[in-house]
């Protein structure tokens, strides 16, 4: 019966402390999507296809090249890594901005990016 009720104490612990995920910004009401953007070895601008202010970008990796995402001063030592991928196992990273560049070891590589924002018919 002591096992029992530390047992409960430990679940009912675990439960009061857990927290649920927050979205950093409200969800993306209207999507755009674009041709894909081809990143080079210096920062490139990832062009988004919304008129207005982008709430959130969701950049996509289907080729066998590691992509860095990142602000403009982005390199492959500092950027977050989007690992290569495959049109059968793509990479994709999401994130709350108006805009983010990218940036590969060398050469170029095509990223795919689609873009939300609240704003209706933009």
């Amino acid at each position: 019966m002591k096992k029992l009720h530390l047992v409960l104490v430990a679940v009912a612990l675990v439960a009061l402390t857990s927290v649920g995920a927050v979205a950093l910004s409200p969800a993306m009401a209207y999507l755009k999507s674009t041709a894909a953007v081809s990143c080079a070895a210096t920062a490139t601008k990832i062009a988004l296809p919304v008129e207005t202010p982008a709430r959130s970008i969701c950049v996509q990796n289907l080729a066998a090249v590691d992509v860095y995402i990142g602000g403009s001063d982005v390199t492959t030592s500092t950027g977050f890594l989007l690992p290569a991928g495959s049109t059968t196992a793509p990479t994709q990273f999401c994130f709350d901005a108006q805009t983010g560049w990218c940036v590969v070891a060398s050469s170029t590589s095509p990223v795919r990016v689609l873009a939300g924002t609240g704003y209706s018919g933009r």
